[in-house]
């Protein structure tokens, strides 16, 4: 499967609401790829990429901010495709050593 290939393409952008609309929760890892039509040649779905909506551990790691309390972050495009536009969204949560969360 190629990585470079998850994406959802949505007319206005810039619009949150409709990000949200076009990329159901829960399904933000796989662009909302979801397949739900088998091609007549296959006996699989089509274009899901489901399996990257599941779960998984992560290891974390501690980051050291900037004086402004930011960091940099370098993002490598594989695949870039103009208009390009990309938009990244990092959670941010304390996490208590104690309770791994």
């Amino acid at each position: 499967m190629q990585k470079d290939e998850f994406a959802k393409l949505i007319p206005d952008y810039n619009n949150q609401d409709k990000v949200k609309e076009a990329i159901p929760d829960g399904q933000l890892c796989s662009g909302g790829n979801v397949g739900t039509e088998k091609d007549s040649k296959k006996d699989y779905l089509w274009n899901d990429k489901s399996g990257m909506d599941v779960a998984a551990s992560w290891t974390a790691s501690n980051v050291k901010l900037n004086d402004n309390g930011e960091i940099d972050i370098v993002y490598h495009a594989t695949a870039t495709h103009n208009p390009s536009f990309s938009k990244f969204i990092y959670p941010v949560r304390i996490i208590k050593p104690a309770s791994g969360r």
